[in-house]
């Protein structure tokens, strides 16, 4: 059906040229002899594009560009599309597909081949694993580095193209290739650092002591004694030695390596890379691996592994179709090293029944088509790398009965050269609908004016006074929309986000971009423009990518990305996004019919309880960081349903649940199968109830570094399906019930209220069909986010008319509205003076009064254009007056232009009001210890452990409303409950700064509070500071070489150093791979002062050592110097007498 109507299509343009010719007479000139393509043919990257250009040749030689004149066509449009030349390829376009472009010039063709190639991803972060690793001395650990690009492509660096970088040398060390050595213990870890064409990624080495070997080597063992390796792959094997006095000691690195079985595994022997196995071929034999160190041999058995598929996932895993139409599906490998593959067109599908649903192997993998119905589901199963993944599809006996084309609005107007997505959606003898925009034939009345694609997109050709008419066609129904092409010229886009901040690691966003038009129309051309983010490694946007333009995806690292759209030579002005540092805690599920559960219901979770036929949208909203910020990041999770009880009925028979963007977590109840002629059996009996769930893997930031993946699941929530039908509609106008009237050439937002059997009511504004009993007086909008919105045209009574169903059994309302010839007499704006807080958004109001006495609120939907005076202090949303507190300011004068003038007068209505912004709203203050992260740190320990003595900087962070959290330290008020265990300062550089007080108990707490004042707002935080233990104290001293004899009256400065569990790099007096210097709060002592006398007094100057005169007979040489703190004391340090010279 779809070609015969497309064939009749063209066959009506090619009699249209025709006759043109025929009504032309003879010529003498030149004639056309062909269209030419150029390039004839070209390969194209997956989400880029190419221009072509077509050329007309007559009979005389002579070329014409005709590029823009021609009507293009792509043989693949739903991956391959063309505008005027220009080819867009999807991002999502199989590699090595081919497409045709077609040009058509009066009655002459041309082709051109477009090749898809993969697409090269631009570097967007680097990852070292592991990301952490604990060495004792003398251990050895090799580092791999993997680039990841913003494709979502994966590639292993060789090590030897990076930069590493070892922080604390004195402790690790790392090769060029690397290879990292634990040299030194320290209480910290060490960054070990990795750079790749400038992108830096960390691994947090930490180094344990271990006793000195003493002694032979008694015995020897590899870690771990038995594994596995994935072919092509490597892992690191370490040595064991166990000396005679018991120590342990890494000898991987000195140890001789040996495979059995080298051409299966292999083992390093060289410096480097010892021990470090690779697996080269598939073996179900175990080789084994030796070490050798002083005649001292151990062994390890390794198995090489193939690279395998763990799992198939089909989505969506389950479907309701409707016979004659197709459903289409995915497939994605999950391999044993944790990668994913989408490998819908190399998976092998198969139907269990065939004839119910039958799936395309061959040029459409994974498309469904519904043959019959049937109440057993079919399995659709999908076979790939030794494994399958299975999906049921219900095929339903339902009908279509109606298309209705969308947009369908009256008036509706798209400029010559851009595009517009039209939409088919079928309802069905059950009332439910369904998507069949891709199973439509869609013709366009006039091609040399408007072409349509098979996916329904509306490309404008040349502008006309008379609207085309786009049909979509499928079985014997029908459905239409008009749409006039125009000559208006973009002057002008406005970005706009749904967040102006998002966390960092893979979320997504959308931005849409509104096109201001030289026919004082604003129209939507988010999927048309070409998106940029100022800083990739923060944020990418997607360009002409369908339902996926727009969608910005934050990358791996925080800060501050600048989003713009262009068209041309347009660009918008550039918006802000803020990639967050803050961890994904927790997700839950939310819907505005969710309800906690009745009283005395032994399921506590919350419940949902809807109508058959409903859509419900549900939505995840996760809480981030330690501040708890709850972003909506419904379109990142995996939505899916599952049964509460074994014995209820199949989740897809009770609502389907929509796991594709941009309508991810939409929810479609369905008809009980009682209602489709089953009165009895189990299929009525069964409970029609089902668990919504969502779930997420993201990574996460740890507080020592790295990544990881961490999988979050939303506590599901029930829905249930009633009996409750849908019995009537009431519907009214939105603002001012009891005004029935409406000035020509405005508007007027009208809503429907639904009841139904079990006495429920609710608004069904977005379910309903809005239509006019006289549509030259009055025309209603069904376009998303402007439904029920009518429009005066005629003077005269005309009906508002919301229905829904399908005849005989449609429910309906209406309500007469009189158009007017009123005039607008006046406008302004209210309130006329506005205070809100910096983050919060508030909302102004346009109004007209109309010479009858009219007051309309025209704020929407009435061209009326709203502009703020500073929109770094106020924003305001240009088509609704929606304001939001951007910074403090005062009096921002905030205007709304209107659509009409005063009769004689040139200018337009306008008003003004004024906004003032104060400062953010305070929720609360937060006390963390100070860290690099500042007040992004959100992994808090429950208690602050701080030795006696010794002190922590603690940090007070605001937490606003709207705004990231403030450091104010300086600004708070710092007081100690418990000043006994420790005291906090209060003034100046002391504020936040804890001390454990020397007197304190081990394991005693204090609460430090912190109050922070603005705005008039008070708010306090606290946290919990816990006295602990002392684990060791050790000195040094500075004498160059070290241990050098000292002569009489020489001095020797030491050093103390205290560690314990606990202590932070961003403690006071805290040094590097050392501990906390007390030196001048020690306790110093000299075991012989007649050698040498310490400084052990004063707040400064301990630890000063002077040497004495020999005295007596035999005096000693040699003293020991100790440091003790809170009771621990140090290590001895030798301090000897250099003799005395001899007597002349």
């Amino acid at each position: 059906m779809r070609a015969f109507l497309r064939t009749l299509s063209i066959l009506w343009v090619g009699l249209f040229t025709l006759a043109l010719s025929a009504c032309g007479g003879s010529s003498s000139g030149p004639t056309l002899d062909r269209v030419e393509i150029t390039p004839a043919t070209a390969t194209v990257t997956q989400g880029q594009s190419v221009q072509l250009s077509a050329f007309a040749v007559f009979t005389d030689g002579s070329r014409e560009d005709v590029t823009a004149n021609v009507a293009w066509t792509s043989s693949n449009p739903s991956a391959v599309t063309v505008d005027r030349g220009q080819v867009n390829v999807s991002a999502t376009a199989q590699s090595g597909l081919q497409a045709t472009i077609t040009a058509r010039y009066l009655t002459k063709v041309d082709t051109a081949r477009i090749t898809v190639q993969p697409a090269q991803g631009v570097l967007s972060s680097v990852q070292i694993d592991p990301a952490t690793a604990s060495l004792i001395e003398g251990d050895t650990q090799q580092l791999t580095l993997t680039a990841r690009f913003t494709d979502g492509t994966e590639q292993t660096i060789a090590a030897n193209q990076a930069q590493w970088v070892s922080s604390a040398e004195d402790n690790v060390t790392v090769s060029s290739a690397g290879l990292v050595t634990a040299i030194k213990a320290r209480a910290l870890p060490v960054p070990v650092t990795a750079t790749y064409q400038g992108k830096t990624a960390t691994s947090r080495i930490t180094v344990r002591a271990t006793a000195a070997p003493e002694g032979a080597i008694t015995a020897l063992k590899i870690e771990p004694a038995s594994t596995s390796v994935i072919v092509g792959q490597s892992a690191q094997l370490q040595a064991i030695a166990t000396y005679e006095n018991g120590a342990t000691q890494s000898v991987t690195a000195q140890a001789q390596w040996t495979s059995a079985n080298a051409s299966t595994v292999s083992v390093g022997n060289t410096t480097g890379n010892r021990g470090r196995i690779t697996g080269n071929e598939v073996s179900s034999t175990a080789v084994t691996i030796t070490a050798t160190v002083d005649g001292k041999s151990a062994t390890s058995a390794v198995t090489v592994i193939d690279r395998a598929v763990e799992r198939i996932e089909i989505n969506p895993a389950s479907a309701s179709v409707p016979a004659g139409l197709t459903q289409n599906l995915s497939a994605t490998a999950v391999y044993n090293d944790a990668t994913r593959e989408d490998v819908t067109a190399k998976a092998q599908w198969t139907s269990s029944n065939t004839n119910v649903a039958t799936v395309d192997n061959a040029s459409a993998r994974g498309q469904v088509t519904a043959v019959a119905a049937d109440a057993t589901p079919a399995t659709i199963t999908a076979a790939f790398g030794g494994k399958q993944g299975t999906a049921a599809i219900t095929v339903t006996g339902v009908e279509l009965s109606q298309i209705r084309v969308s947009p369908d609005e009256a008036n509706q107007s798209v400029p010559a050269g851009f595009t517009q997505q039209f939409t088919a959606t079928g309802v069905f003898t059950d009332n439910s609908t369904r998507d069949v925009t891709q199973d439509v034939a869609w013709i366009s009345s006039d091609t040399a004016v408007a072409t349509i694609a098979d996916d329904g997109l509306m490309t404008a050709v040349a502008a006309s006074q008379t609207p085309v008419t786009l049909t979509a066609t499928l079985d014997d129904q029908s459905g239409t929309a008009q749409v006039k092409i125009v000559a208006a010229t973009l002057q002008g886009i406005t970005v706009t986000g749904k967040n102006d901040s998002f966390p960092r690691y893979g979320f997504r966003t959308p931005f849409t971009a509104t096109g201001k038009f030289s026919d004082d129309v604003d129209r939507d051309i988010t999927t048309q423009v070409t998106w940029a983010s100022s800083q990739a490694s923060l944020a990418t946007i997607q360009s002409k990518a369908g339902s996926d333009s727009g969608i910005a995806t934050t990358g791996d690292l925080p800060g501050t990305t600048k989003i713009t759209a262009a068209l041309g030579s347009v660009t918008s002005p550039e918006v802000d996004l803020n990639v967050r540092n803050a961890n994904l805690k927790s997700m839950k599920i939310e819907a505005d019919e969710l309800a906690d559960a009745p009283e005395g219901d032994t399921d506590t979770r919350r419940i949902a309880e809807v109508g058959i036929g409903r859509t419900v949208q549900f939505k995840a909203i996760g809480t981030f960081g330690a501040s708890n910020d709850e972003y909506d990041i419904t379109d990142n999770v995996q939505w899916g349903n599952a049964k509460v009880d074994e014995t209820d009925a199949a989740p897809d028979t009770v609502a389907t649940v929509n796991n594709q963007s941009p309508n991810k977590g939409r929810v479609v109840t369905q008809a009980h199968p009682c209602t489709e002629g089953t009165n009895s059996g189990t299929a009525c009996e069964q409970d029609r109830v089902v668990l919504i769930t969502a779930e997420i893997t993201v990574k996460e930031n740890p507080l020592l570094g790295g990544s990881s993946d961490n999988e979050v699941e939303a506590a599901p929530v029930r829905l249930k399906v009633t009996d409750a039908e849908l019995v009537s509609i009431k519907i009214s106008p939105a603002t001012n019930p009891d005004n029935e009237t409406l000035p020509k050439g405005f508007r007027r937002q009208f809503t429907a209220m639904g009841t139904f059997t079990d006495g429920s009511q609710r608004d069904v504004s977005d379910e309903v069909t809005w239509t006019s009993d006289d549509s030259s007086r009055l025309t209603l909008s069904n376009l998303a986010g402007a439904r029920g919105v009518a429009l005066g045209g005629d003077v005269g009574q005309a009906q508002v008319v919301a229905s829904v169903g399908v005849a005989p059994n449609v429910i309906e309302d209406s309500f007469e509205l009189t158009v007017t010839q009123a005039t607008q007499t006046n406008f302004n704006l209210t309130p006329a003076t506005l205070t809100i807080r910096q983050g919060q958004p508030g909302a102004l109001k346009a109004v007209a009064t109309f010479s009858d006495g009219t007051v309309l609120d025209v704020s929407r939907f009435n061209n009326v254009e709203w502009t703020s005076a500073s929109p770094a202090v106020v924003g305001v949303t240009a088509n609704s007056g929606d304001v939001q507190g951007l910074a403090q300011g005062a009096s921002i004068q905030i205007t709304a232009v209107g659509q009409n003038s005063r009769p004689g007068e040139e200018e337009p209505f306008s008003g003004t009001a004024s906004v003032t912004v104060s400062g953010f709203q305070l929720v609360g203050v937060r006390v963390v210890p100070a860290t690099e992260d500042g007040c992004e740190y959100d992994e808090p320990e429950a208690v602050e452990a701080v030795a006696r003595g010794l002190s922590r900087q603690l940090i007070a962070c605001a937490q606003r409303v709207g705004a990231p959290e403030a450091d104010v330290t300086a600004q708070a008020v710092w007081s100690s409950a418990q000043q006994s265990v420790a005291t906090v300062g209060n003034a100046g550089a002391t504020k936040g700064v804890v001390t454990a007080a020397a007197a304190a108990n081990v394991g005693e707490q204090a609460v430090i509070q912190a109050s922070y004042t603005t705005d008039g707002q008070t708010e306090q935080g606290s946290a919990i500071v816990g006295i602990a233990v002392l684990d060791d104290v050790a000195i040094e001293d500075n004498r160059d070489p070290a241990g050098a004899e000292v002569a009489v009256n020489g001095t020797v400065q030491f050093s103390a150093y205290a560690v314990y569990d606990g202590m932070r790099e961003s403690d006071p007096d805290y040094v590097a791979d050392k501990g906390i210097d007390v030196t001048n709060r020690a306790t110093w002592t000299s075991s012989e002062i007649g050698v040498a006398t310490i400084t052990t007094t004063g707040s400064s100057g301990r630890g000063l050592a002077t040497v004495q005169a020999a005295s007596g007979d035999n005096p000693p040489d040699t003293t020991a110097i100790t440091a003790t703190f809170d009771g621990k004391t140090s290590n001895a340090v030798a301090l000897t007498r250099e003799a005395a010279p001899p007597p002349p």
